[in-house]
């Protein structure tokens, strides 16, 4: 099995586990998608949002990286920065979002984002297909927290990052109906 495959199988979980939290949304009434718990926290349309963001911005990010090169060789602590970002997101520990990025928008539906992420999945495909071998020991992602990662570590970090929003998403969830 080629590289580009391996992404492809680790990406494939990554929409899985996508499908499965839309699936369960979809299962409660549309009038629930934009209610919060509490005044201060986010709805299901804002992790949904937030979420999708992620992936547009570490996908933008690798792509700009990948245009204009230079790009360093990922260091013999990124697996143990990956370790740590997992146990993390992972864990029932519940934190703020980074300050270096925005606030997710409570606007859309859950089909115009489903659309938009459909969208987003077929470019990040297009990336892994295209992806050069020779780069697949380069940090072609810097996440904001655990510093630079390798591709396949920038899925992980994706896959870890929805898991910890589907806890989120089902506390919202039980909070509202």
């Amino acid at each position: 099995m080629n590289i580009n495959q391996k992404l492809l199988e680790k990406y494939n979980q990554l929409e899985k586990d996508n499908l499965a939290i839309i699936s369960k949304i979809e299962s409660f009434p549309v009038d629930l998608h934009d209610k919060k718990p509490t005044t201060d926290s986010w709805n299901i349309i804002q992790v949904l949002n937030h979420v999708k963001g992620a992936e547009e911005g570490t996908l933008g990010y690798i792509k700009k990286k990948l245009h204009f090169g230079g790009i360093p060789k990922a260091d013999f602590t990124a697996p143990l920065r990956v370790l740590a970002m997992k146990t993390l997101l992972y864990s029932p520990i519940r934190y703020k979002m980074p300050a270096v990025l925005k606030q997710p928008s409570d606007q859309g539906s859950l089909e115009s984002i489903k659309t938009e992420w459909d969208e987003l999945r077929l470019k990040w495909r297009e990336l892994i297909n295209e992806f050069p071998e020779e780069n697949q020991n380069l940090a072609v992602f810097k996440h904001p927290i655990f510093g630079r990662l390798k591709l396949n570590q920038a899925i992980d970090s994706m896959i870890a990052h929805q898991s910890h929003h589907e806890k989120q998403v089902n506390r919202i969830l039980k909070a509202v109906s």
